[in-house]
């Protein structure tokens, strides 16, 4: 009985050990396969940077490749120098543990949302670089390999600093322009309108002196046939005076002659 019960802890036994030994067995299968398909995906993501590398090295903007732990794979010189630090120095690290805690949650916000929702996103970011602020055209989309199924994101930063600089100097410059613009129409409706009552003023002023050389010249013809019934008068009184002169002169010369004789 003994033996019996003794057979069965030992077979027991031997089936917990197998048992053991095949999942064992199976983990070691899934750790090789596990193994085998992150080498596969390392090695599509660095045909992929190999593919954009040369590339991207001429481009001036910034640039780098994250994969989907948020670890840089790659990163070009511009990218490092807006960062102030080397290449060699980002690969392999993620956000948090280069940037400043502002940064990297600004960068995890926006890139979460690539990742979750493939999409890409365009948009204006300030950042400091060198201890001054920069403003910066980010576009951040996720590209993939040949097979289309190892995804990795792709940042771009376009210093646009300058071109807002000008841009709003530009805005200042065409409000200036169009206040400048507005004072003068205000200038030029005050003095159209002083210019239309200046107008006015001088119709009044017009028919005023219209009105009084118009009475004048009435007056004057008034004067004038006053004048010429005067002077007609006169004529006449000088021809009846005449006359009457003449008839004296007769009159004394025919009373000399009586008197003669």
């Amino acid at each position: 009985m003994r033996l019996a019960d003794s057979s069965a802890e030992q077979i027991k036994l031997i089936e917990d050990l197998l048992y053991k030994t095949k999942v064992m067995w199976q983990k070691i299968k899934d750790l090789e396969t596990s193994q085998d398909n992150c080498q596969i995906i390392i090695d599509a993501q660095n045909v992929l940077i190999r593919r954009y590398r040369v590339a991207f090295e001429q481009l001036p903007y910034g640039i780098y490749i994250k994969n989907v732990d948020m670890k840089y794979l790659y990163c070009n010189e511009a990218y490092a120098q807006l960062i102030n630090m080397r290449m060699i120095d980002v690969v392999g690290r993620t956000d948090r543990e280069i940037l400043s805690q502002e940064s990297a949650d600004q960068y995890s916000a926006c890139e979460q949302r690539v990742w979750y929702l493939d999409q890409v996103m365009e948009g204006e970011e300030n950042h400091l670089v060198n201890g001054e602020e920069k403003t910066f055209l980010v576009i951040r989309r996720l590209i993939r390999g040949e097979n289309h199924d190892i995804p990795c994101l792709l940042g771009i930063l376009i210093d646009v600093t300058e071109a807002k600089s000008r841009e709003e100097q530009s805005k200042k410059l065409s409000l200036e322009q169009s206040h400048q613009i507005g004072s003068l129409m205000s200038e030029a409706e005050q003095s159209l309108k002083f210019a239309k009552q200046q107008e006015e003023e001088c119709k009044m002023l017009r028919a005023s002196l219209e009105m009084q050389i118009s009475l004048r010249d009435t007056e004057l013809e008034r004067l004038r046939n006053e004048l010429q019934q005067q002077t007609a008068e006169r004529k006449r009184a000088a021809h009846v005076l005449l006359t009457k002169v003449s008839d004296l002169q007769n009159f004394v010369a025919s009373s000399k002659k009586y008197l003669d004789l």
